[in-house]
């Protein structure tokens, strides 16, 4: 089916289900749980490698965000797909995640973060563009660290602290260690600081010609 076609036909059926989502704080916790997987499962139908943020506490326009899950090859996936989307007067249909501040708790499924307790040292890889190989440091007491539901999360909160241009844009690969196990907390830094890091003149120059190499400049 052409691409067109697909896009529509997504954007169709939210159009006939936006009352349930706009809404979706109403019914129990089993019921929402299907409802957010039968919008993945119609995203997919689109494109399967997109993800979606649904945000229901934004002023008087719920938000459904449609992300390339951090891969820049997708940008134009997404682009195209709001592009076409409907105009609704409840809804703001946007094209990749937003920075956003977090404060407090992160929490994503049954996993808790504390971002004021994480940190992070960061090199350039030249084996992947220049872009950024990031270490995470923090207190590992979730027996699933190691998951990839654990990983998903952490993705998910870079996702959240850059954005999302900013995280597939600077950040090659990502990794997480134990808190415990380093010695010298000075020659790391505080993990609300990245945005600041990746956004520094040094950091954008260096990795300029490998977003250059791949389309990709954003002014």
């Amino acid at each position: 089916m052409p691409r067109i076609k697909t896009a529509q036909s997504f954007w169709m059926w939210f159009m006939c289900h936006q009352k349930v989502y706009l809404h979706l704080d109403k019914v129990n916790e089993k019921e929402k749980e299907a409802w957010l997987d039968e919008l993945l499962n119609q995203l997919h139908k689109y494109h399967k490698d997109l993800g979606y943020v649904l945000n229901l506490e934004h002023g008087l326009h719920a938000e459904l965000i449609i992300s390339a899950e951090g891969d820049f090859r997708l940008f134009e996936e997404v682009t195209f797909l709001i592009n076409v989307a409907p105009v609704l007067d409840d809804w703001l249909f946007i094209n990749l995640v937003y920075p956003t501040e977090v404060k407090g708790t992160f929490t994503h499924d049954d996993m808790v973060f504390f971002p004021d307790d994480i940190y992070f040292t960061a090199r350039h890889n030249n084996k992947r563009l220049g872009l950024l190989d990031l270490q995470l440091y923090m207190d590992i007491t979730q027996p699933n660290w190691q998951s990839a539901a654990f990983q998903n999360a952490v993705n998910l909160l870079l996702l959240n602290l850059l954005g999302e241009i900013n995280f597939a844009t600077t950040i090659g690969k990502f990794s997480v260690h134990d808190l415990q196990n380093v010695r010298g907390k000075k020659q790391l830094h505080a993990l609300h600081k990245l945005p600041e890091f990746v956004a520094t003149r040094n950091v954008i120059r260096k990795l300029l010609p490998a977003m250059m190499s791949q389309g990709i400049l954003f002014l």
